[in-house]
């Protein structure tokens, strides 16, 4: 089918006993090894494509680099499996390896998180919200064909700059902030929207980027609360049909 899903032949049985021969189409599963100054810093399952802006976004989102400035270079093998960064000598940064499969964030902040001034980023109501989360599901078209992914979108209050799509909720969010930040996108005045739940290590990414509002149709976590108390992260979560819940930073939903 393309880079993102293959079409396999499945037999698909129903409870009344009747089965069909068919074809259905299944999302590419791939790894990504990402060596930071010839030290591996992670091993990601993800949907092999954009993996440059998972890469970049990787970085920053974490805390390995603060600033797109601090890369010096970045090399794919041939297959796309394996990424070598270069980052400037002065950075001190301590190799944690980490294997982290699909649904998986993995713990891997190298720095403290941020706080977030309560004037950063846009002002928005529940009608606008709710109409940027609409328009969100509907552009999730991989997930349409397998229902095998997540997405995430940075939005302003008018709609969605950049939409990406991939097995894990954390390399979806990540593969925007890439884009954005190597396509040079502001991130402080801008809207993340995700499809999973709003995870401490989702919720630290947005905080450690400037990105000063997430949102998600699924549930929060305490721990994510935490960090939106700590950081002035506006964490709204639940936001189906018409109605959501705005857990932190309150002030930026009018």
């Amino acid at each position: 089918m393309s880079v993102k899903a293959v079409t396999v032949p499945v037999k698909r049985c129903s409870k009344d006993g009747q089965c069909i021969e068919l074809h259905d189409d299944v999302v590419r599963e791939s790894w990504l090894t990402i060596y930071v100054n010839n030290r591996r810093a992670a091993s990601l399952a993800c949907t092999p494509d954009d993996l440059d802006y998972l890469a970049v976004g990787y970085l920053l989102s974490t805390g390995i680099v603060q600033s797109l400035k601090e890369i010096r270079s970045w090399t794919f093998n041939r297959d796309k499996t394996v990424v070598h960064v270069s980052i400037g000598t002065s950075k001190i940064f301590e190799a944690t390896p980490n294997v982290i499969p699909s649904g998986c964030g993995g713990n891997t902040s190298q720095q403290p998180v941020r706080v977030l001034p309560p004037d950063m980023g846009p002002r928005i109501t529940c009608n606008q919200l709710l109409a940027l989360v609409e328009v969100f599901q509907k552009q999730s078209r991989l997930f349409r064909d397998t229902g095998g992914v997540h997405s995430a979108a940075l939005c302003t209050e008018h709609g969605a700059v950049i939409h990406k799509e991939d097995i894990g909720r954390h390399n979806a969010v990540d593969k925007v902030i890439g884009e954005a930040v190597l396509k040079e996108n502001t991130l402080h005045d801008k809207i993340l929207i995700t499809s999973g739940r709003i995870s401490s290590d989702l919720a630290s990414k947005a905080a450690h980027c400037g990105i000063p509002f997430v949102v998600s149709r699924s549930a929060p976590t305490c721990m994510a609360l935490t960090i939106g108390e700590e950081t002035g992260l506006t964490i709204v979560s639940f936001a189906r049909a018409n109605r959501l819940n705005v857990y932190t930073g309150h002030w930026r939903v009018g």
